[in-house]
């Protein structure tokens, strides 16, 4: 992977009170696009990327007066990361921590649990923004770093309520850190993000076009240069069916077609079907009931690990 990484979290959260954390107070501060505040700190090197002198940062886009929203940038580590291109990435769940994308699956760290401390490094290559959990980056506000004051209704309980969301992270980021943000932009997800990406990315050009006919002062557009970078894997019972051909095809039921914003995304979203997915369990699953992983979660509550993220966990 070439681009830079950024992972952020889902949007939609977590049932459980428990998983809201406070506020740290040792962050810079800065206001992006569309007065998005962004709070953030420089991670230490050796902290997950163990590339020497690869940039990394994480910390909160401040997307209402009481939600926050938890996100990990991992710098590019084969070309230079002012011109390389920017890269989200969001699990799904739905409501899953893209920490475990982080973790598990991207790098560019992994965790051995087969010896007690033992930890690996990725051969991935890009960099990398994290958006932990929204229904979408850590999207579902309440998962992993991602918090807001306990109060489950200012939270999004559905993809699309978690679409403005995703918007806002992505215009503090860009404007916090315009250097990481000049050239191509990839969306990428997984699983649930078959729901997440088409309708994140319908809503991110129906802003664009906003944006284009000034109706979105201090507003930045955001050029998808590949509306969907990731092939999107999601559950049978998550997808919807094609009638005509009898697959599996998320974009039929999500987009509302006939606009260009909408034909361009209906037109380039790579979708396949996970026939392993439990059909009836998976379609009356509540958003906001999916938590991460213990093998994720585990290292984030580490005090020592997050002090150095600018997160403070609540154990």
């Amino acid at each position: 992977m070439l681009s830079s990484l950024l992972l952020t979290a889902a949007f939609l959260t977590a049932s459980s009170i428990a998983q809201f954390v406070p506020a740290s107070t040792d962050l810079v501060t800065k206001v992006g696009y569309y007065n998005q505040h962004v709070r953030y700190k420089e991670v230490p090197e050796g902290i997950c990327e163990l590339t020497p002198g690869v940039k990394s940062f994480s910390g909160y886009v401040d997307v209402a007066p009481e939600q926050s929203i938890f996100f990990w940038f991992f710098s590019s580590r084969n070309e230079d990361p002012n011109t390389a291109p920017l890269t989200v990435w969001i699990n799904g769940g739905p409501g899953s921590s893209s920490m475990i994308g982080l973790f598990e699956e991207l790098g560019p760290l992994g965790f051995s649990y087969s010896k007690p401390v033992s930890a690996y490094v990725d051969s991935s290559s890009g960099s990398i923004v994290t958006l932990p959990d929204a229904t979408c980056p850590d999207y579902a506000t309440g998962i992993c770093g991602t918090f807001s004051y306990p109060n489950e209704t200012d939270t999004a309980n559905s993809t699309q309520g978690a679409a403005p969301s995703m918007w806002k992270t992505l215009q503090g980021f860009m404007g916090a850190f315009p250097q990481y943000s000049r050239n191509e932009f990839n969306f990428a997800t997984e699983s649930y993000g078959g729901h997440y990406g088409p309708v994140f990315n319908e809503y991110i050009e129906t802003q664009n076009a906003l944006i284009r006919k000034g109706q979105l002062p201090g507003a930045h557009q955001i050029s998808l240069s590949t509306p969907l970078a990731a092939l999107e894997l999601f559950e049978r019972g998550i997808g919807r069916r094609d009638i005509a051909t009898g697959k599996y095809d998320v974009r039929r039921g999500y987009i509302t077609k006939g606009t260009p914003e909408s034909d361009a995304i209906y037109n380039t979203t790579l979708s396949a079907p996970n026939p392993t997915g439990n059909a009836t369990a998976k379609a009356k699953r509540d958003v906001r009931g999916w938590k991460p992983t213990r093998s994720t979660q585990s290292p984030l509550m580490r005090r020592s690990l997050g002090a150095r993220l600018g997160v403070k966990p609540r154990v």
